[in-house]
């Protein structure tokens, strides 16, 4: 067993005595009118908790603040054996390179776009319908379209309807974390296009999202 400590710096404001007492409970925020949730460190505490760690955090006004935590890791003994993965990359090749994700959700965006560059494809984002419409209007720069199916005003079902009506026929993925409630009406047909491929529910990891782009432009193809 190998205890591995993570160290982070940063230069940022810093923080009171006080502050930190009140760190990490969730949705606190301090008053530096911060754009964000107050759940982030929340969350990381949590996920520590199930790898029986913690997070140290050393601070001051003016000198940036120091977060840090320690996780155990079992050593694996050296082997010669091939490295065995989820999925061999080289059996999912497809003409799928670039990919428009549609999320109102800034955060969820971010997590999305880290995952696709991790199968190497390059993404573009629109946080709303109407923005990936008006982009659809401008741009044919991508091969599939991830799109959330409850966004405000336009939703992932009306979006996908406008695009059909414009006779887009890149497929589109419905990423929802309830996908079950618009199963139904993913194979309507607008322009005699199906309205959605294919759909991932949330959450969700890089190799299902790799798996299920490929295997849905391959069948365009």
């Amino acid at each position: 067993m190998h205890d591995v400590t993570f160290i982070i710096n940063d230069t940022g404001r810093g923080m009171t005595a006080e502050q930190l007492t009140k760190l990490g409970t969730q949705f606190y925020q301090t008053n530096y009118q911060n754009p964000g949730s107050g759940l982030g460190i929340y969350i990381v505490n949590r996920i520590l908790d199930v790898f029986g760690s913690e997070l140290n955090i050393q601070s001051s006004p003016g000198a940036g603040t120091t977060f840090s935590f320690t996780i155990r890791f079992t050593a694996i003994t050296e082997s010669h054996e091939p490295m065995m993965f989820e999925y061999a990359p080289e059996l999912l090749k497809s003409d799928a390179e670039k990919v428009l994700v549609v999320d109102d959700n800034v955060i969820n965006i971010e997590i999305l776009t880290a995952q696709l560059q991790m199968g190497g494809f390059s993404v573009t984002s629109c946080v709303s319908g109407q923005e990936c419409v008006d982009f659809c209007k401008k741009s044919d720069e991508f091969d599939v379209i991830l799109m959330d199916m409850m966004m405000p005003g336009m939703d992932g079902l009306e979006t996908a309807r406008v695009l059909r009506n414009m006779n887009i026929s890149k497929p589109i993925i419905a990423i929802s974390a309830a996908n079950e409630q618009f199963t139904d009406r993913f194979t309507e047909k607008v322009n005699g296009l199906q309205l959605i491929q294919e759909s991932l529910n949330k959450p969700f990891i890089a190799s299902q999202i790799n798996q299920v782009i490929h295997a849905v432009c391959k069948s365009q193809n």
